[in-house]
């Protein structure tokens, strides 16, 4: 079953880890830090969609309340000056 939804504000969510193994002893890292809603870390989004009012950004990350991968998209609403009105969260659990 696959659901699309929106987060809420508070939602917990992790990068996953892109580093190679070390080849150290012990687990590797699970994920490489937590996600700004205020200020994503671009390196890990797609761009998909880019105007005045409307700004959507994607990515696959990890979300503690489904204890799953999700694909996260942000979307920033803007006016016409460039002022963000509010930032949504939009999820998927298909990956496709």
């Amino acid at each position: 079953m696959h659901f699309i939804s929106r987060l809420q504000k508070n939602a917990v969510l992790y990068y996953p880890n892109r580093e190679p193994s070390t080849g150290k002893r012990g687990r590797p890292k699970k994920f490489a830090g937590r996600v700004s809603q205020k200020n994503p870390d671009m390196n890990f989004y797609t761009l998909f969609h880019h105007t005045v009012e409307l700004y959507i950004c994607s990515s696959t990350v990890y979300c503690r309340a489904f204890q799953r991968k999700i694909d996260l998209s942000i979307a920033v609403f803007g006016r016409g000056d460039g002022m963000e009105i509010c930032r949504k969260l939009y999820f998927s659990t298909d990956p496709t």
